[in-house]
């Protein structure tokens, strides 16, 4: 999980992680001192829901819904490296670039982020 932090750290400039709030489970990666700290140091909000409570993932299972339903069966990955390429760029450039997201007015979140 670090490793995903310090990418999204470095491809997200530092004037848009204002207001920043990164959503997790309260799995032990999410958790640990080190994650929080690096959090704190970059003035991220972690935001964590109750144990137990339904909505607790909802923004990340429905993140994870549209990847399957729009590009996993759509797509065959042979290889771990492929895979990781490949939704990666699925994720930065189609979704997070282009898509529109209905949550948002119906505009991109690279749009909205610079609106």
């Amino acid at each position: 999980m670090m490793r995903a932090l310090e990418l999204a750290l470095v491809r997200t400039p530092k004037a848009e992680r204002k207001d920043l709030i990164l959503h997790g489970d309260h799995g032990s990666q999410y958790m640990s001192h080190e994650y929080l700290d690096r959090l704190d140091e970059e003035g991220i909000r972690p935001s964590f829901g109750t144990v137990g409570d339904c909505y607790d993932n909802a923004l990340a299972e429905s993140v994870n819904a549209t990847l399957e339903k729009e590009f996993l069966r759509t797509h065959r990955l042979v290889t771990v490296e492929q895979a990781r390429d490949e939704i990666f760029l699925y994720v930065e450039e189609f979704y997070n670039g282009i898509r529109w997201h209905s949550s948002i007015g119906y505009r991109s979140p690279r749009e909205f982020a610079s609106a």
